[in-house]
């Protein structure tokens, strides 16, 4: 069992892909890090593995976020996942929207999430809060 998630940009014809950001030997580390309501979190609580896979990538990924958003100014910047990578862009995005000072001062209009059959990451309060730049999509068995 693998960790896998997909960051994709696409500006142009040019898509970068960060793939496989956590190896097997994370895994336990990320997955298995869920002591429930150790990590608050923007005023609610958040899966403590899965943000620490969300930071990682956008402590990784910030200046080239930054750099393309500054480049693309009518670009939105869309994050998209499956499963437990669907918790880990959520996340991410709630950290992009948080510190939007640090990836050029993009407009919250400008980003979004598509979470497909996401893994439960975040409490309710933060789901109602960031419900207009996250989107879940759940197949009717998730429910």
């Amino acid at each position: 069992m693998c960790l896998d998630f997909f960051f994709l940009t696409a500006c142009d014809l040019h898509i970068r892909d960060l793939h496989s950001c956590c190896t097997q030997s994370l895994l336990p580390q990320l997955l298995l890090d869920d002591k429930l309501g150790q990590t608050k979190f923007d005023g609610g609580y958040v899966h403590n593995g899965l943000l620490k896979g969300a930071q990682w990538v956008f402590d990784t990924e910030c200046d080239v976020l930054k750099e393309l958003v500054e480049k693309y100014e009518d670009y939105t910047l869309t994050c998209a996942g499956h499963s437990l990578g669907a918790g880990v862009v959520t996340l991410l995005t709630m950290l992009v929207v948080k510190n939007r000072d640090k990836i050029g001062n993009i407009d919250r209009k400008r980003i979004r999430c598509f979470a497909i059959a996401p893994a439960r990451c975040v409490s309710l309060n933060l789901a109602v809060r960031y419900a207009d730049v996250i989107n879940s999509v759940c197949d009717y068995y998730d429910l």
